[in-house]
């Protein structure tokens, strides 16, 4: 799927996503305490997929908006340089989302972290291919537009149909 057709369909889902909070915060408000139990996580799950797709168009935005600029001059010594205080920063990153893929309650939420963090360790490996100065062809093979390889794409996919098919542990 190419960038802005992600970005419109995420649109859409944003758009679905706000009506059905809409509508939730209004049953919400009209419910008893025990129905209101019912509905809560409805509520953050909601909030949370509107967010995504939010993060999602914004992304696709800026990736557009990169590729529209012009390229600098900078030394392979200097980019290296970026690259090591990047993958830095993005290993405390990845302790997070590996920590929060195996504490939640929810499988929604730990699958997710679960995908961030897959998407992490492959940012890791093409930063270290980078800063050793290799081709990156053989580690893109594979990679997908919107991130992550394709196989562990199908793996998270397989992995999400049999989650859907056990009962849900909130």
């Amino acid at each position: 799927m190419d960038i802005e057709l992600l970005k419109r369909k995420s649109l859409r889902a944003l758009f679905v996503e706000s009506v059905a909070l809409t509508d939730l915060l209004n049953l919400n408000r009209l419910a008893d305490g025990q129905t209101r139990k019912l509905i809560q996580p409805m509520i953050f799950d909601t909030y949370l997929h509107a967010a995504i797709m939010r993060g999602i168009v914004e992304a696709a935005e800026k990736t557009e908006q990169a590729m529209r600029e012009e390229g600098g001059k900078a030394s392979a010594e200097r980019l290296a340089e970026l690259l090591e205080a990047q993958d830095q920063d993005e290993a405390e990153a990845l302790a997070f989302y590996e920590q929060a893929s195996q504490e939640l309650e929810s499988n929604f939420l730990r699958e997710l972290f679960s995908t961030i963090a897959e998407d992490e360790k492959t940012h890791h490996k093409i930063l270290l291919n980078a800063k050793s100065g290799r081709k990156l062809d053989q580690d893109l093979r594979g990679f997908n537009l919107t991130g992550g390889y394709v196989k562990s794409q199908q793996k998270r996919e397989n992995r999400l149909v049999r989650q859907a098919r056990r009962p849900s542990q909130r």
